[in-house]
């Protein structure tokens, strides 16, 4: 579930939040392309589970599958001004 959660919050707003040594908030990877918060998924699930055979079959359903949510996110951003709703 965790590895679903990762992926999803990083397609609809193009990064993850992280916190640097500081202690301030900063955007990781912000515009990324699709691919990379595809593998990302497989990379989190695979460092949780281990199951490398599973886990890459689920990537290439969310590569081939994902295309409908990931474009559907970028043409709320664009038409909400740049920021995705």
């Amino acid at each position: 579930m965790l590895p679903g959660l990762v992926h999803d919050y990083a397609y609809k707003h193009n990064c993850l939040l992280g916190i640097d040594r500081n202690g301030r908030r900063f955007k990781y990877r912000d515009g990324a392309v699709k691919l990379y918060w595809d593998k990302i998924f497989r990379q989190v699930a695979i460092d949780i589970n281990g199951f490398y055979c599973i886990n890459t079959i689920a990537w290439f359903g969310f590569f081939i599958g994902g295309f409908y949510s990931w474009y559907k996110y970028r043409q709320a951003k664009v038409f909400a001004g740049g920021f995705a709703r």
